[in-house]
């Protein structure tokens, strides 16, 4: 912290090393030796900038840098660093042009919560809800990192009151709507559209964008049965899917003759970055497919939330749709991706079948089946004959109903060689 009279002499040479004299403001000196003078002048750099004040800015920044050694993904740095400076105010126009930190935010230990609080009412008048409150989180996550590198006393961010009610879930489409985006993604897989593909990944798994973009060849194991998912967003975001049939011939197809480390549902390179394309390309695409299909342009994520309302709907447990879907606990999902009426509706159906008998539940023509009387034996199962093909899964029984078969894709069909 910094002390008010404080100085830093030096550094001089002291036989073979080179010394700095620190003076307090008592008239107190410490010696400090060091072995080059380089490393005395670097250290030299440090304490006159703790004496001047470590700024907002300046603390921002080297936050910033803590958060990539914790080995978290660039998005996610990149997300944080973008909330301080907005929250912070740190960025300015230079020339006419908007530069990061052009601001330095005064100075870190003059930081109050009164300043916290106004700053974050400037903010909530040009952010959406989300937006704000996920700055004012950042900013608590930095105050308190700040009192942890013993930069300052208190966090002045700690007992700031969030504004506004954040959005639960994104908008969803209709079963018939998710019928028709299927078959126009299946219409355009088959012409060999790769973003085609991404979506029907996407929605079928039920996978965030950028673990369908992350996704690399050898990710796809067992000749297309499997869909390994070795990192995500979350601790629990590691998982194994099976991959359904209508899905699995357009992956291998994509797979096919290529190295193990490529990209494997977009095998083109951006031609303005020169980069691998990310979720915000599949986004791009899946609002194209969906004016395409003649549907509610919704964004990949409400893809999920899709593919968590008919999984639930057709009676799938909360632990099962968050395990698949990546969550840490259930509540994650009933909170964002399951619609509410498809909640309730399973509830009601799990409460009548735990307290009805089985057969008032069966339903033959317009009337009810007779309940069996008292002491009757009850019937017995079916034995299931060996070649019984497994059922599909609930989200793609769903959204079958009129979805065309799926053709081979585009360029995975080899002709024959010769004529007849």
């Amino acid at each position: 912290m910094r002390q008010s009279g404080q100085r830093v002499h030096g550094p001089y040479q002291h036989r073979n090393k080179w010394r700095l004299v620190v003076r307090g403001a008592d008239g107190s000196q410490e010696f400090v030796s060091f072995a080059t003078e380089a490393a005395a002048r670097a250290h030299k750099t440090k304490l006159l900038k703790e004496i001047a004040g470590r700024t907002v800015s300046e603390a921002v920044q080297d936050h910033v840098v803590s958060l990539r050694e914790r080995g978290l993904r660039s998005s996610t740095v990149s997300r944080a660093e973008d909330h301080l400076r907005a929250f912070f105010q740190l960025d300015g126009e230079v020339d006419g042009k908007s530069m990061p930190y052009a601001r330095t935010g005064g100075l870190l230990e003059d930081l109050r919560p009164r300043e916290c609080e106004q700053l974050y009412a400037a903010l909530t008048k040009t952010c959406a809800v989300d937006t704000h409150r996920n700055a004012l989180v950042a900013a608590k996550t930095f105050g308190a990192w700040c009192v942890k590198q013993d930069w300052i006393a208190t966090n002045p961010a700690a007992n700031v009151e969030p504004i506004g009610q954040r959005n639960r879930g994104k908008k969803q489409l209709r079963i018939d709507e998710a019928r028709k985006l299927v078959d126009v993604c299946i219409r355009q897989a088959n012409e060999g559209d790769e973003a085609a593909v991404g979506a029907l990944t996407a929605f079928l798994l039920g996978l965030r964008a950028s673990e369908v973009t992350d996704r690399v060849v050898r990710d796809l194991d067992d000749n297309g049965r499997l869909l390994w998912i070795e990192f995500g967003k979350t601790k629990r975001s590691r998982r194994t899917l099976e991959v359904p049939a209508l899905l699995r011939p357009y992956l291998l197809a994509l797979a096919k003759d290529r190295p193990a480390d490529a990209q494997l549902i977009s095998r083109t390179i951006s031609p303005r970055s020169g980069k691998k394309r990310d979720r915000h390309w599949l986004l791009h695409h899946v609002e194209r497919l969906c004016d395409d299909a003649g549907v509610p342009v919704v964004c990949t994520q409400s893809l999920r939330g899709l593919h968590a309302s008919v999984a639930t709907e057709a009676g799938a447990t909360s632990h099962v749709v968050a395990s698949a879907l990546g969550h840490s606990t259930p509540a994650v999902t009933h909170a964002h991706y399951i619609d509410g009426a498809t909640a309730r509706r399973a509830r009601t159906r799990r409460v009548i079948g735990a307290v009805a008998p089985d057969p008032a539940l069966r339903v033959v023509g317009d009337k009810p089946a007779r309940v069996a009387s008292e002491g009757a034996t009850a019937p017995r199962k079916r034995a299931r004959r060996a070649d019984t093909k497994p059922s599909p899964s609930p989200v793609l029984r769903a959204v079958a109903g009129s979805a065309p078969a799926a053709a081979e894709p585009a360029g995975s069909v080899q002709q024959a060689e010769g004529g007849g």
